[in-house]
């Protein structure tokens, strides 16, 4: 997955082998690289905290089908 599949601002390539480490993953990567991207996240989180986690999923499903 790519950054920007996740939400982030960049083409950076982000692997993990579970859906909890490319949560992780991202997580670390955007706070680095994207702070204002890491707060419209965070806001986005606070109002609707599933609403991100459903899209990954459906997101993480699509990368592990084969």
């Amino acid at each position: 997955m790519v950054c920007k599949d996740l939400g982030g601002e960049c083409a950076e390539k982000l692997s993990a082998g579970t859906p909890r480490e490319m949560v992780d993953t991202m997580v670390k990567h955007v706070m680095e690289n994207h702070p204002n991207t890491a707060k419209a996240m965070e806001k986005m989180h606070n109002e609707d905290p599933d609403k991100w986690g459903n899209e990954f999923r459906q997101k993480w499903a699509l990368t592990t089908e084969e």
